[in-house]
């Protein structure tokens, strides 16, 4: 914890607990609901893949949410895209919550949150920002946790970049003016939460959640389960104050 001022976290899988197949199978279930009239539902979820895709690949000044519509609107017509659009935004307000069941809690990352709050540490959500700001604030309830926690909270209206695209973290460095050498990111991914360690920031590898199939980035400086992350940030901040 050496020199360490700055903490940021990934959210699904880290934070938060999530069984991955079921939130997908939930999300785009619940999601379809919305738009059974205007597209058939088994189309749904190829053109919303199609779309994040292009947003995660898009190195453009762009917003991410700019990036995903005009994707969209280049596959169901620009005349329809405020429709979906208005759909989209109010299905994350008000039916989101129907995927909370594919997620649980962590009592170890929590208290590790509340420990290094109450140590004065600055905190990120350095969730991929892919989804509105509605979405990821009501995951941040799901983990016990709340948006107060965070000085930053990256969504797809305030993010110009996704993971593994180093400037994504070289956008959140700028934002909290900060440089990499006093950030850690902690998450489960193994290319997209570790790749910043190539600008010089320390990484921690939560291994309860791993995320399968994606390649493998560089090596992580600490890797564990949760229990053993809230221990490293124990006998951290303890070492601090000696």
């Amino acid at each position: 914890m050496d020199g360490l001022t700055t903490i940021l976290f990934d959210l699904d899988g880290t934070l938060l607990p999530m069984d991955l197949e079921k939130f997908q199978e939930l999300y785009f279930k619940s999601l379809s609901m919305e738009f059974s009239d205007l597209i058939d539902p088994r189309k749904l979820g190829g053109l919303v893949w199609e779309c994040t895709l292009e947003m995660i690949s898009d190195k453009s000044t762009r917003t991410n949410r700019e990036v995903f519509m005009e994707a969209m609107g280049s596959r169901v017509g620009h005349d329809s895209l405020a429709e979906y659009e208005r759909r989209f935004m109010d299905y994350y307000d008000r039916n989101f919550e129907y995927v909370k069941g594919s997620t649980s809690l962590s009592e170890p990352m929590r208290e590790a949150v509340a420990i290094l709050r109450e140590n004065g540490y600055t905190l990120a959500i350095a969730t991929n920002p892919v989804f509105p700001e509605a979405a990821v604030l009501r995951r941040i309830e799901w983990a016990g946790l709340s948006r107060d926690d965070f000085k930053l909270v990256t969504n797809f209206d305030n993010s110009h970049y996704c993971k593994p695209n180093l400037e994504y973290y070289e956008e959140i460095l700028k934002t909290l003016g900060k440089s990499a050498e006093e950030c850690m990111m902690v998450g489960n991914d193994e290319l997209e939460d570790m790749v910043p360690k190539r600008l010089g920031m320390r990484t921690y590898l939560v291994t309860d959640n791993l995320v399968p199939g994606n390649p493998k980035g560089p090596e992580p400086d600490h890797k564990g389960t949760s229990v053993d992350f809230l221990g490293f940030i124990k006998s951290g901040v303890q070492a601090g104050r000696t």
